[in-house]
């Protein structure tokens, strides 16, 4: 099937565990899958579980629980041997662009290291590596320079391109333009769009910058403590949120930011993150909430409502009254 989605996770929880110390869930529970051209978000404040998230994904870790399917193949107990195969259809790009890259290794070596690994193209493999580089904006004299000569975004550029090399159907991107200054974010952010209209090329992009996520995103899930709060298309998450959580994430936003566009006056969250160590019963978010009723105490809230805008709250803001009356019909 030409829309089956390319990533598929089911359930997805994930525990960390330090000797005798409490179980960290740093992953709870969570469920979504990708199509072909698509880009999905995960946003929430550092240590929301976006990031394992991501790696689960990307089978850079093993699941405590859950499902994750490649294009109809469940990979989930797979070994890395046998992850093989399948590798170059899901690639990662990670925020740190320095770390990520050999300093040993020149640009065109950089690119070529997975094509090697995957032996493809044989002798036509520096010409591959040299219209990758040139794809993303490097020419063929950043081929023998080394990733130290190189700025941060020409560094992120030569990431791109190495994920690139094996045709991927999903690129994972984690805060991929972060650590970058606002102009060469600009320029990144336009490359990943210009690469998706090209290659059509599907992305789960991870970040905390609301303004570049209602710029790229189709779909967005927010996280918070390990679960999805909220998820739903961008324009209705953005211009309307349900949960407080949600609310308090744009209210944090200055009224003149692009993310912030068409929003109202919201409330801010209250304190600080609860401890993933020990969080609180019932609705994780509770401890913050200006909205918190006895209840929340006692149950977990699940994601209830249309599958383009749903939340997981016993006391959600109104829905707009456009969403009401496309539930009525």
């Amino acid at each position: 099937m030409a829309d089956r989605e390319i990533v598929e996770v089911q359930d997805l929880t994930k525990d960390f565990r330090r000797g005798r110390g409490p179980i960290t869930r740093a992953v709870r529970g969570v469920s979504f899958g990708i199509r072909p051209g698509e880009t999905v978000a995960l946003v929430g404040e550092s240590g929301c579980g976006k990031s394992t998230t991501a790696r689960l994904v990307a089978r850079l870790l093993r699941p405590t629980s859950g499902r994750i399917v490649y294009d109809g193949v469940d990979v989930t107990r797979w070994s890395t041997h046998r992850m093989r195969p399948l590798r170059p259809m899901v690639q990662m790009v990670f925020q740190d662009s320095w770390s990520a890259l050999d300093p040993r290794m020149t640009c065109r070596d950089i690119v070529a290291e997975p094509l090697r690994v995957q032996r493809r193209y044989g002798r036509a493999q520096r010409d591959r590596v040299d219209e990758l580089l040139a794809r993303v904006g490097l020419d063929g004299r950043y081929g023998d320079r080394k990733p130290a000569t190189l700025s941060g975004g020409q560094r992120q550029r030569l990431s791109i391109a190495r994920a690139l090399a094996l045709q991927p159907r999903l690129l994972i991107l984690d805060e991929p333009v972060s650590a970058l200054d606002a102009s060469i974010q600009a320029q990144i952010v336009t490359l990943f769009q210009d690469l998706q209209r090209d290659l059509g090329i599907a992305y789960l992009f991870i970040s905390h910058d609301l303004a570049v996520v209602r710029h790229l995103a189709d779909r967005v899930l927010v996280m918070y403590l390990g679960q999805v709060v909220e998820e739903g298309l961008a324009e209705a998450v953005f211009g309307a949120p349900r949960h407080p959580y949600t609310h308090g994430l744009l209210a944090a936003v200055p009224v003149d930011h692009p993310a912030a566009r068409g929003r109202g006056p919201g409330r801010l969250a209250i304190g600080e993150p609860a401890d993933p160590m020990h969080p609180p019963s019932g609705c994780v978010y509770r401890t913050r909430c200006y909205r918190v009723a006895d209840e929340c105490a006692h149950a977990r809230p699940m994601l209830l409502g249309p599958a383009d805008h749903r939340e997981a709250c016993a006391f959600p803001l109104p829905r707009p009254l456009a969403e009401l009356r496309g539930l009525a019909r």
